[in-house]
């Protein structure tokens, strides 16, 4: 029950997405991220997870189309593979556009200039130069 307040947050930041306005900037979808990454602070989560919540909201926001082809177009499968996919790629502890690190993920996708932009959302993904 400790991820209840987090997982509704993104319930509803995900139906808004999905279903929302396609020309959202990538400032609001930063300040979604940040909201959400608040909620599993203020739920008592406690090492990575506040930055699987961040990398996996900026993804469906900023890369929305590469978010939903690699983990299903069932909101909850796909928030569920997602941070799954998270946990298991490595933690550098610092800021990083290079490397096979969740952090060099995060930062291309908050690169993202739209809800799919294709030239930094394969790195989000994983791709060059996050490999």
């Amino acid at each position: 029950m400790r991820r209840a307040a987090p997982r509704i947050a993104w319930v509803l930041l995900a139906a808004f997405a999905c279903g929302g306005d396609a020309g959202e900037s990538s400032s609001e979808a930063s300040e979604a991220s940040e909201a959400s990454s608040e909620s599993s602070s203020a739920s008592g989560d406690t090492g990575n997870e506040a930055l699987y919540d961040a990398y996996c909201t900026c993804m469906l926001f900023s890369c929305h189309d590469h978010y939903h082809d690699a983990w299903t177009e069932d909101e909850m499968v796909a928030r569920e593979m997602c941070l799954e996919v998270a946990a298991g790629v490595p933690i550098a502890d610092m800021p990083v556009e290079a490397g096979d690190f969740l952090e060099c993920r995060i930062a291309w996708c908050q690169m993202s200039s739209s809800e799919d932009d294709p030239a930094v959302c394969p790195a989000a993904m994983g791709g060059a130069p996050c490999q």
